[in-house]
């Protein structure tokens, strides 16, 4: 592994990985339909594309879910009258369907490995014996298939080691992990790796990195390796390598197996995602690259954010502020971390949504993410999805209320409500609140300060609007 460079065995058909081109190729020759997930939450639609996936693995066919045709509908609570449809609805859903069996099911069969990122868990070994198609592999076939067509919208599965997703695209080609990858994403493995390599079968491995790799991921002690010849030492180096990234098991493995099978997405006309990806200019290094570069910091929000101006609106406020743009404005709380105002927080937290993870609240990310996940449906954001736009808006109502009741509009000014448009990547923010936030006099209890109040406010709504649909 690693002496000669990897080159995917396919021949370039596509110079461009694009969306549509993956739907138009999946569902060639065949007869495919409209397909709509709909629910009176995110989280029921979720169940039901978990359900149709599910339903594709035991057909081993994934042509139904592949439709050029893909609609979303959030319908009011007891009623069918549409809350919410669109792009942004459909992204959503994918995206909470992904994280939904992470947290549930993925616990069964995913465990950290090199950085923290999760990969293979086994249970049984595959030398005791022959394992068959069970329950056990088509919770895994079904999780893996939703990574796949989240990386075709646009993202990566939270938190998932993405040499485990070159190695299933790849058709669990070890090999396909190639040096610049794994000095990618995993530059300290790959720097252990290094040194085990360049120190051959006569040097010495006692090296503080090797020992503790092989107490970790090969429980042995350093001892155990110290006399190996040159097969030994190279063969060493590729189990040292796939046990970090993927784990214990050979890709013959079920389970394996069963990740891989869910990944291809086979479709009734022949076609396959994985043949698919290699087809592409770049292949899966490109295109793996581009789902994690979608992954919002703060810099990179704040790039991809276009304010809409309106100077009668913005103008008091940027006085207010002591000459701050709004853009300003959110740059400052993007690039902070933590809780600003603890105990308003915990007096807000019973309103947020179950689905977020606030032990990750002190990253440098979270914010950006959190925003991007309000306004996008996902925390990710695409380059093919374009910019966000954010504006302030008057006290009329029109534009700020979208789809709901008019009266909710004095409630939702007084509390200073975003309103989020998934579907079109937009937030409306209502001038007066800010503007009154603004010219506020703040004392030395929480808020302590207006910068103190702003970054609590902007939190609370961002974790608010996740999950929940403002515009029709």
């Amino acid at each position: 592994m690693w002496d000669e460079p990897w080159q995917p065995n396919h021949p370039v058909i596509y110079n461009f990985f694009r969306e549509a081109s993956v739907y138009v190729a999946a569902t060639n020759g065949t007869d495919s339909r409209p397909v709509l997930y709909k629910g009176e939450s995110v989280d029921e639609a979720a169940d039901e594309l978990i359900a149709a996936v599910a339903r594709c693995v035991d057909e081993g066919d994934f042509t139904s879910v592949l439709s050029d045709d893909q609609s979303a509908v959030i319908y009011q609570p007891g009623t069918r009258t549409i809350l919410s449809s669109g792009d942004g609805v459909l992204r959503e859903i994918f995206h909470k369907a992904q994280t939904k069996l992470l947290e549930t099911t993925g616990r069964q069969w995913l465990t950290p490995r090199a950085d923290g990122n999760l990969s293979m868990l086994f249970i049984r070994s595959q030398g005791l014996g022959q394992h068959t198609f069970g329950p056990r592999q088509r919770m895994i076939s079904t999780t893996a298939a939703l990574w796949s067509l989240g990386i075709i919208k646009g993202f990566a599965p939270d938190t998932v080691d993405p040499c485990l997703i070159q190695f299933l695209l790849n058709e669990c080609d070890f090999r396909s992990v190639h040096p610049l990858f794994m000095a990618e994403y995993h530059p300290v493995l790959k720097s252990v790796l290094d040194s085990w390599r360049s120190a051959g079968p006569q040097g010495d491995v006692n090296i503080l990195g090797i020992v503790s790799h092989l107490a970790t991921y090969h429980d042995l002690e350093i001892t155990a390796v110290a006399v190996r010849d040159q097969a030994t030492h190279d063969g060493l180096f590729v189990e040292m390598a796939y046990r970090g990234v993927i784990g214990s098991e050979a890709p013959s493995h079920v389970d394996v197996v069963a990740a891989a099978r869910g990944a291809r997405l086979p479709c009734r006309n022949g076609w396959t995602f994985t043949k698919f990806i290699r087809s592409v200019r770049g292949g899966s290094d490109s295109i793996i690259a581009n789902v994690m570069a979608s992954v919002m910091g703060p810099e990179s929000l704040i790039s991809r954010i276009v304010v809409s101006p309106s100077p009668a609106l913005s103008a008091p406020i940027a006085a207010a502020m002591g000459g701050e743009s709004l853009i300003d404005i959110i740059a400052d709380y993007l690039m902070g971390s933590g809780i600003p105002c603890p105990a308003m927080f915990e007096e807000a937290r019973q309103h947020f949504p179950a689905g977020v993870d606030l032990s990750f609240i002190n990253s440098p990310n979270f914010r950006a993410q959190m925003l991007t996940w309000a306004i996008s449906g996902t925390p990710y954001l695409p380059k093919a999805l374009g910019n966000i736009k954010i504006m302030l808006v008057d006290d009329n109502g029109t534009i700020y209320l979208g789809g709901r009741p008019h009266s909710l509009l004095p409630s939702m000014l007084a509390s200073g409500t975003l309103s989020f448009r998934t579907c079109f990547l937009e937030c409306r923010i209502p001038a007066s609140f800010l503007l009154r936030a603004a010219q506020a006099s703040y004392t030395s209890e929480e808020p302590r300060s207006r910068r103190q109040f702003i970054h609590h406010w902007l939190l609370c709504q961002s974790l608010n609007g996740i999950d929940n649909h403002t515009f029709a």
